[in-house]
């Protein structure tokens, strides 16, 4: 590697005055480059082969159209407001009601703790109003 020479003479001396070798200080952000590269690489590698499988899936015909995901989930959501006690209708699920509200924090945080603190903070504040 080439370096200017007043950069290079900068840097051994703040590695000198910070009691670290140059090449050991040098070495660590090169390893961390590597290790990010190679992890760029294996993502895109893994992402090639998953919208292959799905373009062959597809090819195939066994893929579903926009229209059929769509009125799956919407039997699914159906099936949760049918569960879920005081949520009758798509209306009563977005109200300020302090039951709906909890209900939206426990979705929206989904096992994260310090995001339901957060969330259900926000809730509050929002039935509060």
């Amino acid at each position: 590697m080439k370096l200017e020479q007043e950069l290079r003479n900068e840097f051994v001396s703040e590695a000198e005055a910070a009691h670290r070798p140059a090449s050991r200080i040098v070495r660590e952000p090169m390893r961390e480059f590597v290790q990010r590269r190679r992890e760029a690489c294996a993502y895109d590698a893994f992402l090639r082969k998953k919208v292959k499988a799905a373009r062959s899936s597809v090819r195939a015909g066994r893929g579903r159209s926009n229209d059929e995901v769509q009125a799956g989930f919407a039997t699914r959501r159906a099936e949760l407001r049918r569960k879920l006690p005081g949520a009758k209708s798509k209306t009563e699920w977005r109200t300020k009601d302090t039951r709906s509200a909890s209900l939206r924090c426990f979705a929206a945080t989904a096992g994260k703790p310090a995001v339901a603190r957060a969330v259900a903070k926000a809730c509050a504040d929002q039935t509060q109003r």
